[in-house]
């Protein structure tokens, strides 16, 4: 999308010691906010909801809106304030939201994911991640109302130079397979199956479009499914292995440690707090913050 500029990224539990209530404000830039989690209202140009997992608000700058948590069952939320230039997208979503996701879960938790492991690690150029990561999750949000609408006001054009249109839909058939079977073991037989196309063919577009083979790809797929689930749920180390196709712990602790440079448990400890990311300089000083939010851990 042109001109989508990040200003700040949390992930934040709306509970008593954070801040269980955010009255009626406006601001300058454009809000996402994606339910995790927990019961609550929001408000947003008198209007009120009750979000659901998975719920996805688009707020526009000047719009009213406040939000209230269950103490027993706090809001748990990821949000991302941003400016965009672009609004081909953005001007379906300000007047229709809430969108409750359906099939987009899988991808825009994982993109969700990423982001804020991007967030929190801020390796080379990971603002430039992030911001593509965003890009592709509003339209795919974007995607899915239009999906509920059967509006046409959205195409998303899908090209490529590495192969035919015929071929990278197989591709994607394969994708998807895996993103469906990646707790078990897989084979390539099931992949040139499932594709009607053959080994060579797999492997030579795997490579074309993503730089590894299948196997890879599958095994890098596991992994970020791993890390979305140590950030996101509360399962242990061993369950998450198991969910997501390791053959032991051992195995999935040396294989995250490889790529990561870190364990699960010390991915887990990094991520699994409130975060507060500026981009560029905060949003507000260090001691409105403090104001805002009694006793966030934040990093600039």
């Amino acid at each position: 999308m042109n001109g989508l500029k990040v200003l700040d990224i949390s992930r934040s539990k709306y509970t008593i010691d954070f801040q269980s209530f955010v009255p009626n404000h406006t601001h300058d830039y454009n809000q996402f906010l994606y339910v995790l989690s927990g019961q609550g209202e929001i408000t947003l140009n008198e209007a009120r909801y009750l979000p659901s997992p998975h719920d996805v608000f688009v707020i526009k700058p000047g719009a009213i809106h406040s939000i209230s948590s269950n103490e027993k069952d706090p809001l748990y939320t990821v949000e991302i304030k941003f400016d965009c230039q672009d609004l081909k997208v953005l001007e379906i979503l300000y007047d229709n939201t809430p969108v409750r996701l359906d099939e987009y879960v899988r991808a825009v938790y994982s993109l969700l994911g990423k982001i804020i492991d991007e967030a929190v690690r801020k390796k080379q150029f990971y603002k430039e991640m992030i911001t593509e990561c965003l890009g592709e999750v509003l339209l795919l949000v974007a995607r899915q109302h239009y999906h509920l609408t059967g509006s046409n006001e959205i195409m998303i054009d899908r090209f490529t130079d590495y192969a035919e249109e015929k071929e990278i839909n197989q591709i994607e058939t394969v994708i998807d397979y895996l993103n469906k079977h990646y707790q078990r073991k897989v084979t390539v037989s099931e992949l040139t199956e499932v594709s009607n196309l053959n080994r060579v063919c797999i492997w030579r577009l795997f490579k074309s479009l993503y730089n590894q083979s299948p196997i890879q790809y599958l095994n890098l797929m596991r992994l970020e499914k791993a890390k979305e689930l140590l950030m996101l749920s509360s399962l242990n180390i061993t369950e998450i292995s198991e969910a997501t196709g390791f053959q032991s712990v051992h195995y999935f602790s040396r294989c995250f440690s490889a790529k990561e440079g870190i364990s699960p448990n010390q991915f887990r400890k990094i991520a699994k707090r409130n975060i507060y990311v500026f981009f560029d300089k905060p949003l507000y000083s260090e001691s409105e913050l403090a104001q805002k939010h009694p006793g966030i851990k934040y990093n600039r």
